[in-house]
């Protein structure tokens, strides 16, 4: 048995390497282009997804800052407080004090009335706060208010002198 020498590369023709070698170039080519291809693709599907999750998100936003417009118009604050049981008070009542002069002193606003939150102190209670120097303090100037709170308490103005 003789045996036949293997083939090598010089015995195969030129033409047949060189078609050969064009077959991988050009298929390799080929896998490279599909390849950027189908990434061109997936980009392109990512973009639309994103382009249509913006435009549902500023929808969104715009909804979102339409209702806060809507709910933040001083007509529909009142609206919602009325609802809710708040409104302008029917009435203006003083509330009364302890008659503890050691109030007077943790409490010196008392003087000051007039107002919706005018607090009215007893005889006892103004006298401590006089004596002790707080009244001339928080009335200075206030004397008509004091004189009003007293007047609706049922109890003498007396301004400090």
């Amino acid at each position: 048995m003789t045996r036949r020498p293997r083939p090598t590369v010089r015995d195969v023709s030129p033409t047949l390497a060189t078609a050969l070698l064009a077959a991988v170039v050009m298929s390799m080519a080929g896998l490279v282009w599909l390849h950027q291809s189908s990434a061109l693709t997936a980009c392109g599907r990512r973009i639309a997804n994103l382009q249509s999750q913006r435009s549902e998100l500023l929808e969104r936003r715009s909804e979102a800052l339409l209702a806060y417009a809507r709910a933040s118009a001083p007509d529909e604050l009142e609206a919602r407080a009325r609802d809710l049981g708040f409104g302008p008070p029917s009435s203006i009542t003083p509330l009364p004090m302890a008659e503890d002069p050691a109030m007077a002193l943790d409490y010196p606003a008392f003087a000051i009335g007039g107002g919706p939150l005018g607090i009215v102190a007893g005889e006892e209670l103004r006298d401590a706060a006089r004596d002790a120097g707080i009244l001339s303090r928080w009335t200075a100037g206030a004397a008509p208010a004091l004189s009003a709170a007293s007047a609706d308490s049922g109890a003498e103005a007396q301004p400090d002198s």
